[in-house]
C-alpha cells in the first residue's frame, strides 16, 4: 500500500501566503498541511508516500529526509490541472491513497480497513468547485455531480455532501482507473479536465467506489484565506 499526495499547484487564490512558499507547505497551527497528511499516513502503518510538486518545487526538499517520502516533479503545473500530477504516478497506483495537497485535518479520520474504493466527504457550507457526492443507503456512490466554485453559502447544507481531498483505491479498482487515464492523455482529452476527479466521474459504472461521511468541521481545503482563517480557529487532534 502506498500514497500519493498531489501538491504542485500555484495556489493563487490563497495570496499573499503562497508568493513565500506552496500551499501545502503553509503552517496552521504550528504543522504545515502536508506533514500532518504525512504523519496522520504514517499513523495507520502507511510509510511508502510519494508527493508530486511543481510550483516552488525546492521547497518541498526536507521532507525526503524527515520523512523518507519521495518527490515527484510536474513539471507542467503551471498549464495542467492536478490530473497531469496524478497520470505521472501512474507506474505506482495500485493498493494507493490519494490526497489533495491543501486539505487540512482537525483529526485523524484515516482507516486500515479499506475493504473497498472510497471517498471521505462530508458537508460544506462553501463549495469550490467540487463535485456533488449522491450515495445511497449502503454508502455505495450512485452519482458525481460537477459543481463550480462558488464562495456563497449554499442553503440545506447538510443534504450536500462533497469531497474531502482524500480518497483510497484498490487494486482493482485503480487499475481500471490508470487504463482510462491513459486513453484520456493519448488523445488530448484530459487537457480540458478541471482535475483528476473527471476521470472517477467518467468511469463510476466500472468501479466500486463508497463514501465515507466525516463532519464538516473534521476537514478544510485551504483554497483562501477566508479558508485558512477557518482553519486556525480549530483546536487540533493528535
Amino acid at each position: 500500500m502506498n500514497a500519493v499526495i498531489l501538491a504542485a499547484g500555484c495556489g493563487s487564490r490563497l495570496n499573499p501566503l503562497t508568493l513565500q512558499y506552496p500551499k501545502p507547505l503553509v503552517n496552521i497551527n504550528g504543522t504545515t498541511i502536508v506533514e500532518r497528511q504525512i504523519e496522520f499516513l504514517n499513523n495507520i502503518g502507511v510509510d511508502d508516500i510519494y508527493i508530486v510538486v511543481g510550483y516552488m518545487a525546492e521547497q518541498f526538499s526536507f521532507l525526503e529526509h524527515r520523512y523518507n517520502v519521495k518527490l515527484i516533479i510536474n513539471p507542467e503545473y503551471k498549464s495542467r490541472s492536478n490530473f497531469y500530477s496524478l497520470y505521472l504516478c501512474a507506474k505506482i497506483l495500485s493498493d494507493t491513497w490519494i490526497f489533495e495537497g491543501d486539505v487540512f485535518f482537525t483529526r485523524n479520520f484515516l482507516s486500515c480497513e479499506l475493504p473497498t474504493s472510497f471517498f471521505f466527504v462530508g458537508p460544506k457550507r462553501y463549495l469550490q468547485g467540487d463535485g456533488r457526492f449522491v450515495i445511497d443507503q449502503n454508502n455505495k456512490v450512485a452519482e458525481i455531480i460537477p459543481m463550480e466554485w462558488t464562495s456563497e453559502p449554499i442553503e440545506n447544507k447538510q443534504n450536500i455532501l462533497v469531497p474531502a481531498g482524500v480518497s483510497y483505491w484498490t487494486r482493482d479498482s485503480m487499475k481500471i482507473l490508470v487504463d482510462a487515464m491513459k486513453l484520456a492523455e493519448d488523445s488530448g482529452r484530459a487537457l480540458s479536465f478541471r482535475s483528476w476527479d473527471y476521470i472517477v466521474i467518467e468511469n463510476l459504472t466500472n468501479v466500486e467506489l463508497s463514501a465515507k461521511v466525516i463532519s464538516e468541521r473534521d476537514w478544510f481545503e485551504i483554497d483562501t484565506l477566508f479558508d485558512y482563517k477557518l482553519a486556525l480557529e480549530f483546536q487540533l487532534d493528535k
